[in-house]
């Protein structure tokens, strides 16, 4: 696995947390338009923001489901690689030769 799909759950789970505050912002603010359109008496309008509301919370439980799995796929990678695969200069690689930068390079082989 390259230092960059090492990464990755750790960048998806940022992400995530990211989105699913913003959702969790958005849907307390669709109950407070669904409380205010009540209190003015606009049924349709309390309806819709109702209806908003729970459709975000809906996809907050999603973004949690999936936060959790990311943060196992995150685990069982760093399972993987305990040292947590930094990249030193000189680095043997799995295919058997030092690599000097960790990002993609050219080769004078094929990988075997």
């Amino acid at each position: 696995m390259s230092y960059h799909e090492d990464r990755s759950p750790l960048l998806l789970k940022v992400a995530l947390r990211q989105a699913l505050r913003r959702m969790q912002g958005e849907a307390d603010a669709f109950s407070q338009y669904e409380a205010l359109a009540g209190n003015l008496g606009w049924e349709e309008v309390a309806d819709a923001a109702a209806a908003t509301r729970k459709a975000l919370a809906d996809a907050v439980e999603g973004v949690a489901d999936a936060i959790e799995a990311t943060v196992k796929i995150q685990a069982a990678a760093t399972h993987e690689h305990p040292e947590g695969h930094e990249h030193p200069e000189g680095h043997e690689h799995e295919h058997g030769h030092a690599h000097s930068h960790p990002h993609a390079h050219p080769h004078d082989h094929e990988h075997t």
